[in-house]
Parts: C-alpha cells; sequence; structure tokens
C-alpha cells in the first residue's frame, strides 16, 4: 500500500478513536520488538527490513534475506547493520527475489545485495539470523555516531565528535538514528571550528531527545 494512503486510513482511525473515548490517541508501528513512531518514518528514504537469514551465493554478492517492513528500496542505500551486531554500514549493490516451496506453501523473501564483510562478519550473520531487530536502509550518508552531547543556552544542543572529513556544512540537512530506530529529522545549525568539526543542532532538540549511541546521516540532496 502507498505510504499516502496508509497514512491517510491511519489519521482517519486515529481522529475516530479520540472522538470515541476523548483521550489523545499517538500511532505507533511496532517492528518487532521496536516501536517506530508513524510520523518518524521517511517513506523514500528510510526503510525498515526484517533478516530471516542470510546466505553466500557463488561469485555473486552476500545475500540478506527478509522482509521489507516499510519504507522503499532501492540500489545505492546504506544498509546499517549495527543492530546485528556487526558495526557497518554498507552499499545495497543488489535486490533479488527468493521464491521457496515448502509442501503446499510458497513465499517470497526479498534479498540484499552487499559485499565488503569479512569472514568472521559473514558467518556472524548466517549464524544470528533471524534477528528480532529489524535494521534499516538509509538513503544518505553516515557521518558519525554521537559519543556526548553539550547543550549551550540560548543556542542550541552540541553533538560530539563530529562529522570530521565528510561533505556536511551548517544548513545541511540530517537524520538522527536513535538506538530504538526512531527518527528525528533536524539541521545543522552550527559547526565548530575544531578538526573533529562537532555540530549544533536546533534548540528544540533536548538532550534527552538524543541518546548516547545516536547515529548521524546527511540526508541526500542537501
Amino acid at each position: 500500500m502507498p505510504y499516502p494512503k496508509a497514512k491517510a486510513i491511519a489519521d482517519e482511525v486515529v481522529g475516530k478513536l479520540a472522538a470515541y473515548t476523548g483521550q489523545p490517541i499517538e500511532l505507533v508501528l511496532i517492528s518487532g520488538d521496536v516501536p517506530l513512531r508513524f510520523d518518524n518514518l521517511i517513506p523514500s528514504r528510510i526503510a525498515s527490513f526484517q533478516i530471516k537469514a542470510a546466505l553466500q551465493l557463488t561469485d555473486r554478492s552476500f545475500f540478506l534475506l527478509g522482509d521489507v517492513l516499510s519504507g522503499r528500496i532501492k540500489k545505492g542505500m546504506m544498509v546499517n547493520l549495527c543492530p546485528t551486531g556487526v558495526d557497518k554500514r554498507l552499499v545495497l549493490e543488489a535486490i533479488e527475489f527468493a521464491l521457496h516451496r515448502e509442501e503446499t506453501k510458497v513465499w517470497e523473501d526479498v534479498g540484499l545485495g552487499i559485499s565488503g564483510l569479512t569472514e568472521e562478519e559473514m558467518e556472524l550473520l548466517r549464524a544470528g539470523s533471524p534477528f528480532c531487530q529489524p535494521i534499516l536502509l538509509i538513503d544518505g550518508t553516515y557521518l558519525f555516531t554521537v559519543e556526548a552531547t553539550f547543550m549551550i543556552t540560548g543556542r542550541g544542543l552540541v553533538l560530539y565528535p563530529g562529522f570530521g572529513d565528510n561533505p556536511a556544512r551548517t544548513g545541511s540537512k540530517i537524520k538522527l538514528i536513535r538506538p530504538d530506530q526512531s527518527i528525528i529529522e533536524t539541521q545543522i545549525k552550527g559547526v565548530s571550528f575544531s578538526g573533529n568539526h562537532d555540530i549544533l543542532v536546533e534548540g528544540k532538540i533536548k538532550k534527552e531527545d538524543v541518546p548516547i549511541g545516536t547515529e548521524v546521516w546527511l540526508q541526500e540532496n542537501n
């Protein structure tokens, strides 16, 4: 179902529930054990994928087999493997489909082709799948993972250690992907003069909104 249609249906349900109960209603999607706020889902630039199996095809890419839970996937997106225990973000090189038959049952899995894994990492993925927590595919550039935050009164929140030599600047739109995989969209309001280039984000974002371990991604088409 297209995102706009799904959102319209969800808004209608929320409106009816709020009118019936007289209470504020918030829509949250449960993906595995991860709650995802509906308004934080970005249909064209973020996709959520549940890994069911992993395998290496001879003379081809390493493939993650599973289901697309939300969003749309396309080649060139970054596959964030951190929830699996593999601290890598790799380019999606191929999208294929695997047809399965078991007695009278027939089903299809989506295959995501990636490369750049070590033998140990591939074995970890083969042994660990299926994983409880889904992974994200992101249409953007990974900048850094937040190690510390500092609030500057009247200015906003500083995120450390910064983006280094990555192509970001004041005014760049960014996504903050928190450890629970919920997402905040904001922009860089300032950049430090240090070599690390830690960043200042808009004042409405508080320290508690950005836990340590939050990933900072540069949005595509800045």
